[in-house]
C-alpha cells in the first residue's frame, strides 16, 4: 500500500486523481482527523498536513506524525508530495519522513513535462523559463529566486543532496537503478532530471520499489502501471446532486493563471465576479460586516441560479494594502495576513454553503482550499474523476457529502472553470 503525506489539500488531490486513473480507490484525510484513522478501506492513503505555511519545526512534526500513522496503517511505500517549484518547507519535512522511516535515502523527482515543468542538469524550468524568472518569482508567500534544485533543498537541510543528469538517464533503467544504488552511500536525496515523458517512464521503472519517494505529483501517473490491474468504480452511484442555485467558486489564489481563468469565464458571460476587500479584514467590525455583505451578495445571486466567483484583490496595490492593514492592526506577517483572508473566504463559503444547502462547490487555491474543508468539517475526501491536468473532483467522506473540485492556482488551462461548471452540469444530470 502506497501512503502519501502532502503539505497541501490541492497537491494530495493533485497527486491523487492521477493513481484513481489506475482504477484505484485513493481518500485523502486531514491532519487533524489521523489520530481517529484506524481501518481504512482505501488503496492508496493520502493525509494533508497543510504545512506549506508553517513554522519548519511545526512542519515537520507533522510530515513526521502523518508517516508514522501511514505506517501505523500498513502502507509499505512511501511518498512525500510536495509543490512542483519546491515552494515551501521541503527540507524538513523530506527529512522527517526520513527519521520516521529509519530510511537515509529517498529519490527526488519534480520535473513535470504535461505542466510545463522540466529539469535539466538540476536546473528547473517552467514552461521554458528557469524558475526565478518563471511566474513563481514574484510568489506573495514564497518567491522563488534560484533555479538550481540541489541548491534550493541543501538549503533546508543538513543532510546530503545529490543528482542524476539526464544523460544517465537517457541510458536506460538498468544503468539508472545502478547509479541510483550506488549514490545512496554518499547522498540522502538524489534529484533525478527530467526532460520528457520518456524519461519518466525510465525513471518510473527504475524507482518503482524505491521505499520513499518526494517530488511532485508526476510519479503517481507512472508508479501504478506496475500494480495489479483493478476494475473501475463509480462513486457518484446513488448520490443527488441536483439543484436548482448556481455554483459558487471561492478563489484565494493569486497566481496569473488563475487571473486569466477567472476572466476568461467572466467574459464569456458564464459567472459573474465578486471581489472581496481584503484591506478591510483586520478589524473585528469590519471583519464581520463584509463576511456578511459579501455573503448575502452571493446568496442572493446563487439564487437566481447565477454562478459566482468570489475573488481576492489582484492588484499589487492592494495586496500591499492588505498585509500593511494585517500588521498595523493585528502585528500579522504577510503569512498570517494571507491566512486572514482565507478564513474569510471560508466563513462566507459556510454561510453559503449553509444557508443554501449546496451539494457541490469549486475551491481554488491551495490555502483557501484548506481552510474552506476545514469550516465545512469536511476531514476526508474521496477521489472521483480528472477535471484537467492535475485537478480532481471528490466526494467528502461526511455524513452528508458535498462534492468538490479542489483546484491549485497554478494548475488548469484558461478554460478550466468553463470546463468545470460543464462537469458538474454533467453530473447532476447523470451523464
Amino acid at each position: 500500500m502506497l501512503g502519501i503525506v502532502a503539505d497541501d489539500i490541492t497537491g494530495s488531490s493533485d497527486i491523487g486523481v492521477l493513481i484513481a486513473k489506475w482504477n484505484y480507490t485513493v481518500k485523502i484525510f486531514s491532519y487533524d482527523t489521523i489520530d481517529d484513522l484506524y481501518d481504512v478501506d482505501s488503496d492508496v492513503i493520502i493525509i494533508d498536513t497543510n504545512s506549506r505555511f508553517d513554522k519548519k519545526n511545526d512542519a515537520y512534526e507533522k510530515a513526521r506524525k502523518a508517516t508514522r500513522k501511514l505506517k501505523e496503517l500498513g502502507c509499505t511505500q512511501f511518498y512525500n508530495k510536495t509543490c512542483s517549484v519546491f515552494r515551501g518547507n521541503i527540507g524538513v519535512e523530506f527529512d522527517a519522513m526520513q527519521d520516521e522511516l529509519g530510511i537515509n535515502s529517498s529519490i527526488v523527482v519534480l520535473g513535470y513535462p504535461e505542466t510545463g515543468r522540466t529539469t535539466m542538469n538540476s536546473i528547473h524550468y517552467v514552461y521554458g523559463e528557469p524558475l526565478s524568472k518563471s511566474m513563481f518569482r514574484n510568489d506573495p508567500i514564497h518567491p522563488m529566486q534560484q533555479d538550481n534544485l540541489i541548491d534550493i533543498l541543501q538549503e533546508q537541510t543538513v543532510k546530503r543532496v545529490g543528482a542524476i543528469s539526464n544523460t544517465l538517464i537517457r541510458k536506460g533503467t538498468d544503468i539508472l537503478k545502478r547509479e541510483i544504488e550506488s549514490m545512496k552511500n554518499d547522498y540522502n536525496y538524489v534529484i533525478l532530471d527530467v526532460e520528457s515523458d520518456e524519461s519518466l517512464e525510465t525513471i518510473a521503472d527504475a524507482i518503482k520499489n524505491f521505499p520513499i519517494i518526494c517530488g511532485s505529483a508526476v510519479m503517481g501517473k507512472y508508479l501504478p502501471k506496475y500494480w495489479p490491474r483493478k476494475e473501475k468504480i463509480d462513486h457518484l452511484k446513488g448520490l443527488d446532486l441536483e439543484e436548482d442555485v448556481g455554483t459558487f467558486i471561492p478563489c484565494g489564489s493569486l497566481m496569473p493563471q488563475m487571473k486569466k481563468q477567472i476572466d476568461y469565464i467572466v467574459e464569456k458571460g458564464d459567472a459573474v465576479n465578486l471581489t472581496l476587500n481584503s484591506e478591510i479584514l483586520f478589524t473585528s467590525k469590519q471583519y464581520k460586516a463584509e463576511i456578511e455583505r459579501v455573503s448575502q451578495q452571493c446568496i442572493q445571486l446563487l439564487k437566481k441560479g447565477t454562478n459566482v466567483i468570489l475573488r481576492t484583490p489582484y492588484s499589487s496595490e492592494r495586496i500591499k494594502a492588505t498585509r500593511e492593514n494585517g500588521y498595523k492592526y493585528m502585528r500579522l506577517n504577510e503569512v498570517e495576513s494571507s491566512e486572514r483572508v482565507s478564513e474569510a473566504l471560508a466563513e462566507i463559503s459556510y454561510n453559503v454553503v449553509n444557508e443554501l444547502n449546496l451539494k457541490k462547490i469549486i475551491t481554488c487555491g491551495g490555502n483557501t482550499s484548506n481552510a474552506i474543508c476545514k469550516k465545512l468539517g469536511i476531514h476526508g475526501v474521496c477521489i472521483v474523476d480528472e477535471i484537467d491536468q492535475g485537478v480532481s473532483s471528490c466526494i467528502s467522506l461526511n455524513e452528508k457529502p458535498i462534492f468538490l473540485i479542489l483546484k491549485s492556482g497554478s494548475f488548469g488551462k484558461e478554460d478550466f472553470l468553463q470546463q468545470s461548471l460543464q462537469y458538474l452540469e454533467q453530473c447532476q444530470r447523470g451523464v
